[in-house]
């Protein structure tokens, strides 16, 4: 850090509270979320309640250890800034919990992809690789921060930010584009399945983009501004929007169960009118209707006990074995 004769506090302390404004919002909505998690996943194993428990107990250390740290420079300190050149303890043990949370939310899209793949080695091993690298260095430096008294010592370790932080991001947006490419792998043609498959893909994307948007952030400001804590504000929000996107993806699996339900019902209702209109159709026509009806059943019955990802698997699996794979594609185009 600069000298406390060139420290502004706008730069400073300004950027460290509104972080920290910006982290409370989104711990509100991370408890939130794991409520809702709680009340309506009765039927998930009880190692994924047990493993989304553990990261709302990691993030609730982390949010405590931002308070603590805000806590130290803007009441124990006040108008003291000779307090602004060292980290306090708090806040190298949150370098720590981010990484340890972060390896834990990769390692559940790492799975999902290992399913909707159909166990492809390449792309697990390429995620859990950069999550493992990410991880590695992470603890690494946050380890090292407790043996360094100032924030300028952090610049010993800069290039071990650099590697970390852009492998954080690479990481994002390869786990994101992974997903993206094993979901569009399970398109068939048919209109309505398509359109899951696509709502899940926005879930995957959103996963990655932001927290990847976040991530560079926090690389570019440590890079151009190392004598200010902007990158501080940046860093902070990491593990809460790991999170939230995890706890996103879990809970939207209400509303497409609900948007299958739907379906069903408007078919139900229509069916005499799709009587009538079988009489005048084609053969392959009138079996692609069997078949979509066939597969919108088969996902309102297993929908209950899977998890998105895992309903993107069985859609695929169903869709290859209900489907003949010569003329099914040309039908629909």
């Amino acid at each position: 850090m600069a000298s406390p004769n060139h420290l502004h506090f706008d730069n400073t302390l300004g950027v460290i509270l509104v972080g920290t404004i910006i982290s409370s919002m989104l711990y509100g909505i991370t408890n939130v979320q794991t409520f809702i998690y709680f009340q309506r996943s009765s039927k998930d194993p009880k190692y994924m309640r047990g493993l989304v428990a553990f990261l709302w107990i990691l993030d609730s250390l982390h949010m405590a250890f931002i308070g603590h740290t805000v806590y130290y420079y803007m009441v124990d300190n006040f108008l003291n800034p000779f307090s602004l050149i060292s980290p306090t303890w708090s806040f190298k043990s949150n370098i720590i919990l981010t990484h340890i949370s972060d390896a834990f939310i990769r390692s559940i899209f790492a799975w999902r992809i290992w399913i909707l793949s159909g166990g492809n080695w390449k792309l697990l091993s390429s995620v859990i690789t950069l999550a493992m690298i990410d991880l590695v260095g992470g603890l690494g430096f946050g380890i090292k921060t407790y043996f360094y008294t100032t924030f300028a010592d952090f610049h010993r370790l800069a290039w071990v930010i650099y590697a970390t932080l852009g492998i954080n991001g690479l990481a994002d947006l390869w786990t994101a584009a992974s997903l993206c490419y094993c979901l569009n792998k399970s398109r068939s043609g048919i209109k309505r399945t398509d359109s899951m498959i696509s709502t899940l893909m926005l879930y995957c994307i959103n996963t990655g983009l932001l927290t990847s948007v976040f991530s560079i952030g926090c690389l570019v400001s440590y890079a151009t501004m190392p004598t200010n804590f902007v990158f501080i504000a940046f860093y902070a929000q990491l593990p809460k929007l790991y999170l939230n996107a995890l706890l996103a993806t879990l809970n939207a699996r209400d509303a497409m169960r609900e948007r299958i339900n739907h379906t069903q019902a408007i078919v139900s209702q229509s069916q005499p009118m799709f009587a009538m209109y079988d009489i005048r159709s084609s053969p392959a026509s009138s079996q692609n209707e069997k078949a979509d009806s066939a597969l919108r059943h088969h996902l309102s019955v297993n929908i209950e006990s899977v998890t998105d990802s895992e309903l993107s698997s069985q859609l695929r699996d169903f869709q290859s074995s209900v489907h003949k794979p010569d003329n099914y594609k040309e039908s629909f185009v």
